[in-house]
């Protein structure tokens, strides 16, 4: 009875383990790169900067995403333009449903960090390092509980000769 129990206790988490969220990641990733709009930095004479938080989804217990959400060291601007993404349903969340759904993927917070760049980062300057705040790992004031799965990163890059329209 037991080696069945072990058994089945290896097998739950090894399959659990070979879910793969790579064309998750893929479909999120590509709709962020055509939606966001660069920093307002690049607006400026500044065109030098670097942003790195987390992206948290939310998956319930249908495959369905219920939530995207960045991390509470996100800047203003970063979180209007996800939600206006959201807004506008330029996420295709339908489609990461459908993904999430053929995969496998369900009860689990999945979180992806996410870098955005100037195209000439690093610059030498100090306060230009990549780092991470006191709150890149809080949602709401919280730190994340339960089934929580790290993804690979997203990583947009932006050239310093954007010019705004």
């Amino acid at each position: 009875m037991i080696n069945n129990l072990f058994f089945y206790v290896i097998l739950l988490l090894t399959s659990f383990q070979n879910v793969s969220l790579k064309e998750f990641h893929e479909h999120l990733a590509k709709r962020l790169q055509i939606n966001i709009g660069p920093s307002p930095e690049m607006n400026g004479n500044e065109d030098c900067y670097n942003y790195t938080e987390l992206l948290k989804v939310e998956i319930n217990h249908k495959s369905k995403v219920t939530d995207l959400k960045l991390s509470d060291s996100a800047p203003d601007w970063l979180v209007k333009d996800l939600q206006r993404q959201k807004d506008k349903k330029q996420l295709y969340v339908n489609k990461l449903d459908s993904i999430a759904l053929a995969d496998g993927i369900k009860n689990c917070v999945l979180l992806f960090p996410l870098f955005l760049e100037s195209d000439d980062f690093p610059c030498g300057e100090g306060k230009k390092k990549r780092g991470y705040s006191e709150n890149y790992f809080k949602f709401n004031g919280k730190y994340l509980q339960g089934n929580i799965r790290f993804g690979e990163q997203i990583k947009l890059i932006f050239t310093t000769r954007f010019v705004s329209k």
